[in-house]
């Protein structure tokens, strides 16, 4: 049953006002661990038993809560409910400290017709650099960029219009949880900052940015780079949440906790996943321990964020704040939550960043260039800012597979070899570098033909990436023995932070046998020439068919009765032509006509020939291929005559 105690003094102060009668409250139940159905009993039990006037604002579906406007007489009823343990004002009084601070000279202010000078160019660097500086570029570089992986950002929302948040599904839903008033009561029901001017607005458009801090932290996250640097992780989405109003500021934390459960009910239940969480907004109250039960709106926060961290495995940060004290803001205080303070691109603490026990990671948070209102870049300085780098680099790690639970991720951001102190307290610098299995390749080819037991560089050489050069050593299993094709290599790695991760990778052993039989038939192709035997002939072309000039025959004649010598009229008869050649054939001596026939088939062209009677060898065979017939037929007619 709930006491006097537990009751909060702002409640009676609010209803004691003569402006009006009733306050806005929300409601601890003792119902911690109660299923959906056992909470909404209860909830409906308590209200049948209140006297007085009151309304629901809030019924919630996890947190063991409602959050009412009530009367008096109600409020006297609840305090003698035995199920209501806290009674709290549903109010946001504090004005949020130093949430966004820009650089004092904030001239780098730039809308997309404006020209870039030298400053911005050099501004349009320290994102950049702080995105090298945690070494995300490397595994953008690898290809890994977030892809896949949803961030809910709660914060003012985001500028739809500006370049370097609109594109290929970088924003991928909106929210607005956002009641106008700042007193205790709820005068107006229904209104609100949305872009549609009520508390509530779901789907396109509702996170519209009217005071440019979200679209600042989103920038740091996932900007693609048109005007502002490349975020830390360009290409996971963004489930966008508007909670902050044009001054920065919200009023009721019942509507946190109603963000929170519509994370959790609309997408990660339905199958939607949301992967992180990014806070870089905080209370004024701040804490020097753990904060899950300090105030009522605290327990009902933790209760469903434990089922989103320990349940779904959503991983939160927050902003640590920036008053300069050894304390957190909520919701940094939660232990949930990832506790992000700000250092600078030297590493050290930014003056006014927040650093307690409860802090678990340094991140760069000082002049970072990052995307504002009116498609500009600014230089932003703050706690707001060194959270998203953190949500990115977590984003990234999603991706790649090397940490994928919060304990997993919070244990690798941890792993650094850069401090950073303050109060004398000191925490690890977040370190995004690809984990030396990153260097693994999906698929890779051994060279050499049949080489089954390579050498350790020649496994290091076909398996590892590319990397920036960090001694590591390598490991592979099996190392020798392999099959022809394809065989599973597990390559275990370990880098200069001592990281040792493993990795598998596809390695291809190429393999061609020879087989010695049978010899297959010579591929057709050109049938070449017969080699010639060697003969006397000259070798200079152009020259006659060879063996194809006759050799006359011996002469067989009857007894000679004709003078010795023949008539001076006729010319001389030689026993053998001027040209000879040695035959390839038969040696048997053609006949008339037949040599006539071969000289016709191997000269049809007389003219021809005579062109080639440069060679005195040439004349001799033209001489005689067509005067060696006449001589012989006239010889043969002074024979008959006599």
């Amino acid at each position: 049953m709930a006491s006097a105690a537990q009751l909060d003094p702002r409640v009676s102060q609010a209803l004691s006002s003569t402006d009006t009668s009733h306050a806005r409250v929300t409601l601890l139940l003792d119902c911690r661990g109660c299923d959906t159905l056992e909470l909404s009993q209860m909830q409906h039990g308590i209200l049948n038993r209140i006297d007085g006037h009151w309304e629901v604002k809030i019924m919630f579906t996890r947190a063991p809560g409602m959050a009412l406007v009530i009367d008096q007489l109600a409020l006297e009823s609840l305090v003698k409910d035995m199920f209501v343990k806290r009674i709290e004002l549903d109010s946001h009084e504090e004005k949020v400290p130093n949430v966004f601070e820009p650089h004092p000279k904030r001239n780098l202010l730039r809308s997309k017709n404006q020209q870039h000078d030298n400053d911005t160019d050099h501004a349009r660097q320290l994102l950049e650099n702080t995105v090298s500086l945690l070494r995300a570029d490397e595994r953008h570089a690898l290809g890994n960029r977030g892809a896949g992986v949803r961030v809910a950002v709660l914060d003012s929302g985001y500028d739809s219009d500006h370049d370097d948040l609109v594109g290929t599904g970088n924003i991928f839903a909106e929210a607005c949880f956002g009641d106008i008033h700042s007193d205790a009561n709820d005068v107006v029901p229904g209104s609100g900052f949305c872009p549609n001017g009520q508390d509530r607005q779901y789907g396109p458009g509702a996170a519209q940015d009217s005071h440019g801090h979200g679209t600042s932290v989103t920038g740091v996250i996932t900007s693609n780079g048109v005007v502002a640097p490349v975020g830390m992780a360009p290409d996971a989405d963004i489930l966008a949440i508007k909670m902050l109003n044009q001054n920065n500021n919200w009023f009721r934390n019942s509507e946190i906790i109603e963000a929170l459960e519509y994370i959790l009910s609309e997408f990660v239940e339905q199958g939607t996943m949301i992967h992180v969480l990014n806070f870089s907004f905080s209370t004024g109250k701040l804490w020097s321990g753990t904060c899950d039960d300090q105030e009522a709106y605290q327990e009902l926060a933790f209760d469903v964020m434990s089922v989103l961290v320990d349940t779904w495995g959503v991983v939160p940060f927050a902003a640590a704040g920036n008053n300069n004290q050894n304390v957190l803001s909520w919701p940094a205080c939660m232990s949930h939550v990832m506790a992000v303070s700000a250092s600078t691109d030297r590493d050290v603490a930014v003056s006014v960043s927040n650093v307690a026990s409860g802090t678990d990671f340094f991140a760069p948070g000082e002049l970072v260039t990052t995307s504002v209102l009116g498609n500009g870049s600014a230089k932003l300085t703050g706690t707001s800012f060194a959270s998203p780098h953190a949500a990115g680099c977590a984003a990234l790690l999603i991706e790649s597979g090397d940490a994928v639970t919060p304990e997993a991720i919070q244990r690798r951001l941890g792993q650094s070899d850069v401090s950073v102190s303050k109060f004398g307290i000191s925490r690890p610098r977040i370190n995004c570098k690809p984990d030396p299995a990153a260097q693994c390749r999906a698929t890779s080819v051994l060279p050499g033909n049949c080489n089954f037991n390579p050498s350790q560089n020649q496994l290091k050489n076909a398996i590892e990436n590319s990397s920036r050069g960090d001694p590591v050593s390598f490991s592979f299993s099996p190392s020798s023995n392999f099959q022809a094709g394809n065989n599973l290599v597990t390559m275990t790695i370990q880098d200069e932070l001592g990281l040792t991760s493993s990795c598998q990778t596809t390695l291809t052993v190429p393999c061609i046998v020879p087989t010695p039989a049978p010899t297959p038939a010579p591929t057709p192709g050109p049938t070449p020439s017969p080699t010639p035997e060697p003969t006397d002939l000259p070798t200079t072309a152009p020259t006659p068919a060879p063996t194809l000039s006759p050799t006359p025959s011996p002469t067989t004649t009857s007894p000679t009765r004709h003078p010795s010598s023949p008539p001076s009229a006729m010319p001389t008869v030689s026993n053998a032509p001027s040209i000879t050649a040695t035959p390839t054939g038969p040696t048997t001596a053609p006949s008339t006509v037949e040599s006539l026939a071969a000289l016709q088939n191997t000269n049809p062209n007389p003219t021809s020939a005579a062109k080639r009677t440069k060679n005195p060898s040439s004349f001799c065979f033209f001489f005689s291929s067509w005067w060696s017939p006449l001589v012989l037929s006239g010889f043969l007619s002074i024979l008959l005559l006599l």
